[in-house]
């Protein structure tokens, strides 16, 4: 083997030295900004990914605080307001367990404490377990059990002598009937069923008293408004004097043991507000020809978000709206404007002449898009596609999952190519260290 001596071997110049260096770091250095680029891009999709849940998620609870507080102030309302059933009052008896506030309020206004309430209640979630339970029975299996009776008829019925015995056997020859809870649980509530009856007739009695009583507020008859809804939805210019009639309004429940938290208030309020102005829009949209003409100019501009909406609504095609509706509708809306915006009687408003009729000014249109409860309203509606888009299980949907698997393989790329980078470093260094006379050892 002919030995190799360093001195003697070709000296490159300065150019050729250069050269190589700049080629060396040219290659390494676009090898690593490969690498760099493909981690980069596998960091952004995992990001987009995260980004993507935290969004959905946010959207999703944000939603149904909203919902929950709107069924929540609806749940108050009925509880004070709303004309009721036998049937209604045992589900707003169920309904009271999703809230402390609710139990405790109806334990007050029923005159029970709060062991009475739950014994009481808990008879009530009962009930309607065995009566849904009936009730979705095949039809000819429950026409063979109970006959023509419904409801809590069919479990009254059960406490004639011999029927039980006759019902439990009636089920057997049926087949594919399993009572909730079993046969002994059944039996067991049965025995105090009639006397769960009696009370559920008293305290409904005892609640309609509560609510007919002179000094309550006064409530809805009629079809006419009470009074003090319409003050608590209405936008007042003095927020000092809807707080002062919101109080008084508590003062009145208060003096009857029943009792409203400022938290509560301010549900009812939002709930009322967004109430009021849904029930406008659908009474501006039951009108056909108004329908119509909306189409037709609103057709060729679809604005997707509420404020834009309401930016237009001062512009020439609102005028060419109301000039081209029938003019009762077009009086009707005008009113309707006054009314909910400048707190006029209605009355009064129908007596002013068509000129005096303003539609609304831009100035209330900028304080409405600032604080408007009904983009909240819309956006539950719009928002509920996306949301039902998602997993019951929390999992992802298949443009995540595409996204996803492609992350994967850039990384697995990017790994590779930095494995590969390395080792054909490591074969670079062993042929240099040959070059230089370095032995096999």
């Amino acid at each position: 083997m002919e030995e190799i001596i360093i001195k003697k071997q070709r000296q490159m110049t300065f150019a050729e030295t250069l050269d190589f260096c700049i080629s060396s770091i040219r290659h390494r250095f676009m090898r690593s900004l490969l690498t760099l680029s493909v981690v980069i891009l596998a960091v952004a999709f995992f990001m987009f990914l995260q980004c993507s849940n935290i969004f959905r998620n946010s959207v999703k609870e944000g939603v149904e605080k909203e919902i929950l507080e709107s069924r929540k102030a609806a749940r108050i309302l009925n509880m004070l307001y709303a004309s009721i059933t036998e049937k209604d009052f045992v589900s707003m008896l169920v309904d009271a367990r999703k809230s402390p506030g609710d139990f405790d309020r109806l334990a007050k206004m029923l005159g029970k404490d709060q062991k009475q309430m739950q014994t009481f209640v808990d008879n009530a979630a009962q009930e309607m377990i065995y009566l849904r339970f009936f009730e979705k029975l095949p039809f000819g299996k429950r026409k063979a059990l109970f006959g023509q009776n419904k409801d809590s008829a069919q479990l009254e019925m059960l406490l004639k002598d011999g029927s039980y015995d006759e019902f439990l056997k009636k089920t057997r020859e049926l087949g594919g009937i399993r009572i909730p809870g079993g046969e002994d649980k059944l039996k067991t509530y049965l025995d105090g069923y009639k006397a769960y009856r009696t009370e559920l007739k008293q305290s409904f009695a005892k609640l309609q008293a509560v609510r007919n009583d002179k000094a309550f507020p006064a409530r809805a008859t009629d079809g006419k408004e009470l009074k003090e809804r319409q003050v608590l939805a209405k936008h007042l210019l003095d927020l000092n004097a809807q707080k002062q009639i919101n109080q008084q309004w508590r003062d009145k429940l208060a003096a009857l043991n029943v009792f409203i938290t400022d938290d509560e208030t301010k549900m009812i309020v939002d709930y009322l507000d967004v109430q009021e102005r849904t029930n406008k829009v659908k009474m501006l949209l039951s009108n056909e020809a108004y329908r119509i003409r909306w189409r037709q100019v609103y057709g060729k501009n679809q604005y997707s978000r509420m404020d834009e909406k309401l930016a237009h609504l001062d512009t020439n095609k609102t005028w060419r709206v109301f000039n081209e509706a029938p003019s009762q509708q077009k009086r009707n809306l005008r009113e309707l404007q006054h009314v909910i915006y400048f707190g006029g009687n209605p009355d009064e408003v129908k007596s002013l002449p068509d000129d005096q009729l303003k539609l609304i000014p831009r100035t209330d249109l900028e304080s409405i898009r600032e604080n408007d409860d009904m983009q909240k309203e819309l956006q539950k509606l719009e928002l509920q596609l996306d949301i039902n888009t998602l997993d019951d299980a929390k999992g992802f949907t298949p443009d995540q999952i595409y996204l996803m698997c492609l992350s994967f393989l850039v990384c697995v790329v990017g790994i590779t190519n930095a494995m590969l980078m390395s080792i054909t470093e490591r074969f670079r260094e062993i042929a240099t260290l040959k070059c230089l006379g370095a032995t096999d050892s």
